[in-house]
């Protein structure tokens, strides 16, 4: 099996803007900070913000965010609805503005599915932790924690058995 299924790959296709009200979204995480009951503790929440890199249920299966396999095999995956995204969050600080929270696909070669949640403040957007000063980072934390669910156990083989590549 080669190290990536091959509809994973770009293969000149478009950039999709929209979601899917249903659509599922797909993040690799540390299986250490899987909880017993498969939620995420908001405590051992390491999603990378302000760009939270996940797949899109409409491009991916869950497991696609474990490649490349000799890096990620040992990774947990939890889903969360892109529906569940906040459209906005006020920041930590008493005075803090708004921030707006966008999830968008951002297709790589080798990641079709590719997408990321990003945070704006205004039309301006905030790439990195340090310009969340006075942001809504841990209020983020919390959210997904609480939307955020085990959609593959580390460990679990992939692809799964009997699985076909829709891509050959």
């Amino acid at each position: 099996m080669p190290d990536r299924p091959k509809d994973l790959y770009r293969n000149g296709r478009p950039v999709v803007p929209t979601f899917d009200s249903d659509e599922w979204l797909y993040h690799r995480t540390d299986p250490s900070f899987i909880q017993p009951d498969g939620t995420v503790d908001a405590v051992h929440v390491h999603f990378r913000f302000p760009d939270l890199s996940s797949n899109r249920s409409r491009f991916s299966e869950p497991w696609y965010v474990l490649y490349p396999r000799d890096q990620h095999a040992g990774d947990a995956v939890v889903k969360f609805r892109y529906l569940d995204v906040p459209a906005s969050v006020q920041g930590e600080g008493k005075d803090s503005p708004m921030h707006d929270i966008k999830t968008e696909h951002i297709p790589e070669d080798d990641n079709y599915g590719h997408c990321e949640t990003r945070i704006y403040k205004g039309a301006k957007r905030l790439t990195r932790t340090n310009q969340l000063k006075d942001g809504p980072r841990g209020k983020l934390k919390l959210i997904f924690s609480k939307i955020s669910t085990l959609a593959h156990k580390p460990g679990d083989p992939f692809p799964p058995e009997g699985w076909v590549d829709p891509g050959t």
